[in-house]
């Protein structure tokens, strides 16, 4: 999609680790519908242009349409894109799930319970353990 003097863009996609069963079951639907098999990911992303709306308010709008537990959102001005297609900024969104963080989990309880509080994992401590 061409930029088209849009106020601001909006993208919403899934955390890392968080299933994306409509980008699975899209990969293996055009995998049987095409008979090739893909080896990239397919992933679930939502896409927004809006008009005539601040980037702060914008932000406010990107927040609440994503649930932050599973999901991770970002927003940039038109300006900020300059002559770029609007989805490259989805297409950034690809690092989130592909790029693996190494996470020391030899710590005592009360870490594991502020890691998990930290990074939004909605774990217990026993899950964590």
């Amino acid at each position: 999609m061409k930029r088209r003097n849009f106020s601001t863009a909006i993208c919403v996609g899934f955390r890392p680790g968080v299933k994306d069963n409509v980008g699975d079951t899209s990969k293996k639907a055009l995998e049987e519908l095409l008979g090739k098999n893909w080896v990239e990911t397919f992933i679930l992303q939502t896409l927004l242009a809006v008009w005539k709306i601040s980037r702060q308010d914008t932000e406010k709008i990107a927040k609440e349409l994503a649930n932050e537990l599973i999901e991770k959102s970002e927003t940039k001005t038109s300006s900020e894109f300059g002559e770029q297609d609007l989805g490259r900024l989805c297409q950034r969104f690809d690092h989130w799930r592909r790029a693996g963080e190494g996470i020391d989990m030899n710590l005592p309880d009360r870490k594991l319970i502020a890691l998990s509080k930290q990074r939004l994992l909605a774990l217990t401590l026993d899950e964590m353990r």
